[in-house]
């Protein structure tokens, strides 16, 4: 699980090249984490949400990387926490699975709602906002702002 959908800089030490380009030693790198996890070579159809693609004859698919090679970091700056968050988000999701009824919303008349997978995609994508959402957050906003002073608002 990503946080934001590049690294931090990385400081080239040795002369490396990348589709052709020859990059120097002592380059400031930024790797592309997003791109690493959407890469067709390594990822079958990586657009669609398909945890399979992880599975052959039920077992783990050797022949597929494993995307927490790109999602913690890199080299010496590698998340040295990523033991304990990967362990972190386990138990929090199999707790989650354990104490609730996960399924669609439903609407008035009982038929399932069907959920949106569209996102704004930015630095950090995330899904749309409702419009109630929307306008709660706007209410809330103008409210909390209304009792700050605008001398004091920087």
């Amino acid at each position: 699980m990503m946080i934001l959908p590049i690294a931090i800089p990385h400081y080239l030490q040795v002369e490396d090249e990348y589709k052709g380009y020859r990059i120097p030693a002592g380059s400031i790198i930024i790797p592309n984490s997003w791109a690493m996890l959407h890469d067709e070579g390594a990822y079958p159809d990586p657009f669609t949400f398909n945890p399979e693609r992880f599975m052959k004859d039920g077992q783990l698919n050797k022949d597929i990387r494993d995307p927490a090679h790109a999602c913690w970091g890199f080299g010496r700056r590698i998340c040295p926490g990523r033991f304990m968050a990967f362990s972190s988000i386990w138990i929090t999701i199999a707790s989650m699975i354990a104490a609730f009824d996960i399924k669609k919303a439903t609407d008035p008349e009982g038929n399932a709602i069907e959920p949106s997978h569209e996102c704004v995609s930015a630095l950090v994508s995330a899904p749309y906002r409702s419009s109630a959402l929307s306008s709660l957050a706007q209410r809330k906003w103008s409210t909390l702002s209304a009792r700050v002073p605008a001398q004091e608002a920087f």
